[in-house]
């Protein structure tokens, strides 16, 4: 299994495992997202495909992050609006903006690199508080490993 496939398999279980602990009266989950890339609109879209086939009557609302500072008046009233069930955040900057605007309510992370390091989580075994996820994290060597694979030649 790619590690692509890994990672959203693990983004989905763990919006499961939230959508099933949380009793809420809507099936709304937010999806905030720090940037407009294609990698990110797949991830938007692999990790809804996979929650719609376990929960069809979900309800998605999408929204990009417009204030790269992390503080979108704009997103944050939607999202009070809203009142989601649960916040996925795609990229360092959403995850930022949900962390620090929502307390009450489940956050998932995808593509954060060093979520420890940055402050979201106490640790990826017991990351703590609302907030969970998948980080992007991989190790220097197998990075080198991988790029050999492409360009025989490459040298450190």
């Amino acid at each position: 299994m790619n590690r692509r496939l890994k990672v959203l398999l693990l983004i989905a279980c763990s919006i499961i495992y939230c959508v099933n602990t949380i009793q809420a009266s809507n099936n709304d989950i937010v999806i905030l997202y720090s940037d407009d890339l294609t990698s990110t609109k797949r991830t938007i879209k692999g990790a809804s495909k996979v929650i719609l086939r376990e929960y069809p009557n979900i309800v998605f609302t999408n929204i990009l992050v417009k204030n790269k500072s992390g503080q979108d008046l704009s997103a944050i009233e939607t999202i009070e609006s809203i009142n989601p069930k649960l916040i996925l955040t795609i990229g360092s900057i959403a995850t930022k903006l949900a962390q620090n605007n929502f307390t009450d309510i489940p956050i998932v992370f995808s593509s954060v690199k060093y979520p420890v390091l940055s402050g979201f989580v106490n640790s990826v075994a017991k990351p703590g508080k609302n907030i969970t996820g998948a980080s992007i994290d991989i190790p220097t060597q197998i990075q080198f490993e991988k790029f050999k694979q492409i360009i025989p030649d490459l040298k450190k």
